[in-house]
């Protein structure tokens, strides 16, 4: 399967049941260079899988160059990033989202 859009300098994490979640980046094939609010979900079925947009789980601001880490108790937890213009605070922004297990 493909990804649902370009995406460079995202991050991608394993859930504990095999999901992959992709969170943010860069669309440099938008013009222009588009930074990315959207949190797509990978599920693994047999050699391949499927990618799914999740509509109601977006960040609350683009995110590229971001750090982010999954934690134990399913708290995804994504740190600084590129920001969107050279007055924005992307750098210092922490953003936790709450991954459910179903």
């Amino acid at each position: 399967n493909s990804m649902l859009s370009e995406r460079t300098f995202s991050t991608a994490h394993t859930v504990s049941d095999g999901r992959v979640v992709v969170v943010g980046g860069t669309d440099f094939g938008a013009s222009p260079d588009l930074l990315l609010t959207s949190i797509d979900l990978f599920i693994p079925e047999g050699l391949s899988g499927r990618m799914f947009r999740v509509p109601d789980l977006v960040l609350p601001v683009p995110t590229s160059h971001h750090a982010a880490v999954l934690d134990n108790a399913g708290d995804l937890w994504i740190l600084g990033g590129l920001p969107t213009s050279s007055t924005a605070s992307g750098l210092r922004r922490v953003t936790v989202i709450r991954l459910s297990q179903e």
